[in-house]
């Protein structure tokens, strides 16, 4: 029952990882970033803390799953609430841990956050951050080719410099990498 049930809720999880590993990807392609591959592996770890909560505890995570729909709130939301801190902050811990490079701690640690640095066109952090939304988006089935982006998120792609146009094309390959994205399973 227990190996059964850690899949059903991990299943989801690794999933999004996955697809936000490979729109990232993209994204570091599009952009010209110069390791593609480090923006997939960010991607893949940015909601590493997610999979400790389960690990650690089942019910902790059912919870905050529960939370999250009973009040309408996001994950960090429901986790401050259930557990008095984030999967970020858990994210954060192992990547310090595991003394993992500080580009990777800061996509784990901040890909909630859609903060100024004085060199975001290059930041690993934001291809995260636009991995994450547009994995969502399309989980809701809302259509990424909508033009109801949050601000942070039109600020974002603002700050990678990509305009209507390559956002477009972006989209367009984003929806063929993922329909190949059983590959990695």
């Amino acid at each position: 029952h227990g190996k059964s049930e850690f899949n059903f809720l991990s299943l989801p999880l690794w999933v999004h990882s996955k697809e936000c590993g490979i729109i990232a990807r993209r994204v570091a392609f599009q952009t010209g970033y110069h390791d593609p591959e480090e923006a997939f592996v960010a991607g893949v770890l940015h909601d590493i803390g997610k999979l400790a909560i389960l690990m650690k505890s089942s019910e902790n995570f059912k919870n905050i799953q529960r939370h999250e729909q009973m009040f309408d709130s996001t994950s960090d939301q429901a986790e401050k609430v259930i557990l008095g801190y984030t999967h970020m902050d858990i994210g954060g811990l192992l990547m310090k841990k595991w003394n993992m490079p500080e580009s990777l701690y800061g996509c784990v640690y901040n890909h909630h956050t859609m903060t100024e640095n004085q060199d975001r066109k290059s930041s690993l952090t934001d291809m995260v951050i636009l991995g994450n939304y547009y994995s969502h988006v399309l989980k809701l089935k809302t259509g990424m080719d909508s033009p109801e982006k949050p601000d942070d998120i039109k600020n974002l792609l603002v700050r990678l410099d990509l305009n209507d146009e390559d956002e477009a094309s972006l989209i367009k390959n984003i929806r063929e990498d993922l329909s190949h994205s059983e590959l990695f399973d």
